[in-house]
């Protein structure tokens, strides 16, 4: 854990009011780009919530439920973590600037297709697209720029967004390990236990129909039954 003399402070005004935390800059710069990645305690040295960080000023709990409309100071943490200013280091920032970066590629791979062929792009053809757009990933988190960068693609490649429902038969030596694992890619519309497995329709972006129909074959050894709708 980074000692506190070593710690930066990441800072929030709202409704006129001061909110900065200390964090260790390394465990941030994880913590933004995966929030789930990183546990409180491993980012910030004392886990308060500060008017004025360096003098140990605390913020008051009816100030915090004021402006956040909680008291639950974990929510309101992240909150600071994730959206608050701070000044990092070059190279803080550059690393930073490369995994939000590579997180926008993913977004747009993951979401959009190739309306000619109706299929993903490659991350190298998107990557490459932002090359010739001239655009840049920011500090902000990736899904805050996804449609800035979309708009700024969209005349050097062609993106098609949708959905696409995949009806799937799973056997049941496969159905319940596959079915925590679609669970977490995709929603699951429809489902119905049958006496030979599970039967269900699971929806995904459009990007994603190649991997999880990839997936599903990978879970059942292919002895799943799939049927695609595309919307």
């Amino acid at each position: 854990m980074v000692k506190v003399d070593d710690a930066i402070v990441v800072k929030m005004r709202k409704v006129g009011k001061d909110f900065q935390i200390l964090a260790d800059p390394k465990q941030l710069v994880k913590f933004r780009a995966d929030p789930d990645s990183v546990p409180l305690h491993e980012i910030m040295p004392i886990q308060e919530i500060f008017k004025d960080a360096r003098k140990g000023d605390r913020v008051s709990e009816s100030d915090l439920e004021a402006v956040f409309e909680t008291t639950n100071q974990d929510e309101i943490i992240r909150t600071i973590l994730m959206k608050g200013d701070f000044s990092p280091t070059a190279e803080q920032r550059r690393e930073m600037l490369a995994k939000i970066h590579r997180q926008v590629i993913d977004l747009v791979a993951r979401n959009a297709i190739d309306p000619r062929t109706n299929l993903p792009h490659t991350p190298d053809r998107i990557e490459s697209a932002m090359k010739e757009a001239k655009v840049h990933a920011d500090l902000r988190p990736a899904e805050e720029q996804f449609e800035d960068v979309v708009k700024a693609l969209l005349p050097f490649i062609p993106l098609k967004f949708g959905k696409v429902n995949l009806r799937i038969h799973l056997p049941m030596s496969h159905a319940s390990r596959a079915y925590g694992k679609l669970r977490s890619i995709g929603t699951v519309k429809k489902e119905q236990w049958l006496a030979d497995g599970l039967l269900l329709t699971l929806e995904v972006p459009s990007g994603m129909k190649v991997s999880t129909v990839d997936l599903v074959n990978q879970l059942t050894q292919g002895e799943a039954e799939i049927t695609i709708k595309e919307e």
